[in-house]
């Protein structure tokens, strides 16, 4: 089952924000308790720490789908601890058949798959309206979404860190969420959030959930269950800087002799993005030289030449073109991607059968060299008499604008999140350069021409380093 499945159905029913904020749970909820941590965790996805021996666990999952309110077959069993920084999660989803029973899918991060997979949703004011989501598969591919305000924003991308663990009994998620990336009350005393956690077990089929509503009751945030235990002393950061550097080189075939020209251009530049917290719902967000990309705009072409025209000629075009546009996506690890895209182009045109109106305040049109005139083709074009060798007009001439036009451009980019937060971008792109035949066909060497051609070459990197204060 897809992540959207999940969405809708945490949706709650809009009513009245009065009772919204009320505890509606006609069965009892279920409960959960944060413990603190007394010692450092190791993330990475084994639960081999102390704390994870005796923090209580939330269990006893509820199938949504296919059996609508038995037990799971599955059991689940989620932790919860926190130091002054973070929050973490320990869950176990245990397998009957073990490793070979998970069904896993590796993708980038927020990209749609269909695997297993762990969702754990903080209801972090426990005013039973907004929710964060955090989402996980075997793979270790991450999902999140802000739904503080109800809904849910796939585009948040908060700074948090997870690691999974295939194994002889099943899989198995450690999360650590920095309280920096969420909102809360800002308070010492001891907090309880609203909670609900999803499994998906695609070998099954089946969808199942801690704090259980029917799929015909009204669910969402006021059905969830609760997490007790919090008590964060400190407030968490404030501040979070993203400094980064651009280095962009560009081969170019050019005119040697010009004296501006560069065949291997080089620039760089630097900036800073940054976000403030002002408030616990007001967050301040500034850029200094902001990365916008590189854009090229084709600059305007006014002619401004005073040209009598004399008559307006038509053409037959007869044009043909083959393309073919290639994308191919390599997922390392979620952290470590690889796109690549390549647009083969190439087309032909040639004109035929001159033409002009038979009369005015007419669309009946006659053919030269057909039902008037005549036409001389030579290599250049072709000389066109309007009325014959007796008639009056004079002939004209018009260039040959036959053409078959190459083209081949492509880009790769290597993405790798080399720290949460923090990614290096390594960018070339190519463009070629193949001057146009006048020929109007295609032909077999066509093809060798497009990768054998002059060509612009661009090469950029960019880096930038999470901070957060």
């Amino acid at each position: 089952m897809s992540r959207t499945t999940v969405y809708l159905a945490v949706l709650c029913l809009a009513v009245a924000p009065s009772l919204i904020a009320q505890n509606i749970h006609p069965t009892p909820s279920p409960d959960a308790r944060a413990v603190p941590l007394r010692e450092e965790i190791h993330l990475d996805g084994k639960l081999d720490e102390p704390v994870w021996h005796t923090a209580p666990p939330a269990t006893d999952f509820r199938q949504s789908q296919p059996h609508e309110g038995q037990p799971a077959t599955q059991r689940t069993e989620v932790q919860f601890a926190f130091d002054g920084a973070a929050l973490y999660v320990g869950a176990r989803m245990f397998e009957d058949s073990g490793a070979r029973g998970v069904r896993t899918m590796l993708a980038r991060r927020d990209a749609d798959f269909s695997s297993d997979y762990l969702q754990v949703i903080f209801d972090t004011y426990h005013d039973h309206i907004g929710r964060l989501f955090f989402l996980v598969n075997p793979s270790g591919v991450k999902q999140d979404a802000n739904g503080l305000g109800g809904g849910g924003d796939p585009s948040w991308d908060p700074v948090w860190e997870v690691k999974t663990n295939i194994d002889s009994l099943g899989w198995t998620a450690e999360m650590r969420i920095p309280f920096s990336q969420l909102r809360f009350p800002s308070t010492t005393a001891e907090q309880t959030w609203g909670l609900q956690i999803w499994r998906q077990d695609n070998r099954l089929n089946e969808l199942s959930q801690w704090s259980f509503w029917g799929l015909q009751e009204t669910g969402g945030p006021p059905r969830f269950g609760h997490l007790h235990g919090l008590v964060i002393t400190s407030a968490p950061g404030r501040a979070e800087l993203l400094p980064y550097i651009v280095g962009r080189n560009a081969n170019i075939p050019g005119d040697s002799k010009d004296p501006f020209y560069d065949p291997h251009a080089f620039d760089g530049r630097t900036g800073i993005d940054a976000r403030v917290l002002l408030t616990s719902n007001l967050t301040l967000a500034t850029t200094v030289n902001p990365d916008f990309g590189q854009v090229e705009v084709d600059p305007a072409v006014v002619n401004l030449t005073d040209v009598e025209t004399r008559r307006v000629v038509f053409a037959q075009l007869l044009q043909n073109s083959i393309g073919m546009d290639t994308r191919v996506n390599v997922t390392f690890s979620p952290t470590l991607t690889l796109e690549l895209f390549m647009q083969p182009l190439i087309a032909s045109g040639k004109y035929s059968r001159w033409r002009e109106f038979a009369t005015s305040r007419t669309t009946r049109k006659l053919t030269y060299g057909v039902d008037i005139g005549t036409v001389i083709p030579t290599a250049q074009g072709d000389t066109i008499d309007p009325d014959g060798a007796a008639g009056p007009a004079q002939p004209f001439f018009i260039a040959r604008r036959d053409f078959t036009f190459r083209s081949l451009r492509g880009n790769t980019v290597l993405r790798w999140e080399y720290r949460p937060g923090s990614t290096l971008f390594v960018v070339w792109t190519r463009s070629s350069r193949i001057p146009d035949r006048p020929e109007g066909d295609i032909r077999g060497g066509d093809f060798g021409d497009l990768f054998q051609g002059p060509s612009e070459n661009v090469f950029l990197v960019k880096v930038n380093y999470w901070l957060g204060f």
